[in-house]
């Protein structure tokens, strides 16, 4: 007699529906229509990172006395 995994019907409908409204939220995001500042979104696209060096020493710097 072979005892073949059991499935928790349960739980795999929990993790169905809340994949299905993951799903349904992303759809509904991307009907929502923004205005766009296009000043505004010049200036993030021209952002560059930060080094870690660079971080660093900005905390070090910043932490209070």
């Amino acid at each position: 007699m072979s005892l073949e995994p059991l499935i928790n019907v349960h739980k795999q409908r929990l993790i169905a529906g809340v994949a299905q409204s993951l799903v349904q939220g992303q759809h509904s995001a991307k009907r929502v229509q923004f205005p766009l500042d296009k000043r505004l979104y010049q200036r993030c696209s021209r952002l560059q990172a930060v080094g870690k060096d660079t971080l660093q020493r900005i905390l070090q710097n910043s932490t209070p006395a």
